[in-house]
């Protein structure tokens, strides 16, 4: 990939069975020195859950991010695949403080090789809600099911990976 993010968390405050990871990146395509689509920007959350697994992939969800250099991550991901008879939407926000610097990472680079430009740190601040879906005929959409609470309210954690 040209460029990636990634995030990972499994202790989570009143949540002992909970863990997502959320990963993604821009990539370039197979023979991409052809006339067209040089790049694919694509992502992926997964959330585990009291013997549940919740899948945002390209081929069943769609997924939004948005990722800072350094300091903020959020990612939702929105699946309404049929086949699978769930539908769910997920919101994973994750922050560091302002004293935490990360430690300084060798990533590949394009064109440098290894290089010293990535941070990491095991000390994101993490907040996770998920929501099953439900189709609503007169929106012709689903929407997140308005006579349950949410499978996952808010779950904090500040023992995130990023």
């Amino acid at each position: 990939p040209t460029k990636w993010y990634w995030s990972q968390c499994n202790s989570f405050d009143d949540y002992p069975d909970l863990s997502f990871t959320a990963g993604g990146g821009i990539r370039i395509l197979p023979f991409s020195f052809l006339p067209g689509k040089r790049t694919e920007t694509l992502g992926l959350i997964g959330i585990h859950d009291q013997g549940s697994f919740y899948e945002f992939v390209p081929w069943t969800s769609e997924s939004e991010w948005e990722v800072d250099p350094w300091g903020m991550w959020k990612f939702r991901g929105r699946c309404t695949d049929n086949k699978g008879g769930k539908q769910f939407e997920a919101d994973i926000v994750v922050t560091t403080d302002e004293d935490v610097p990360g430690v300084l990472l060798r990533a590949p680079t394009k064109d440098e090789g290894m290089q010293y430009f990535c941070r990491d740190s095991g000390f994101g601040n993490a907040v996770v809600s998920l929501w099953q879906l439900e189709w609503d005929d007169s929106a012709r959409d689903y929407i997140r099911s308005p006579n349950k609470p949410p499978l996952i309210d808010k779950a904090t954690s500040r023992q995130c990976t990023v």
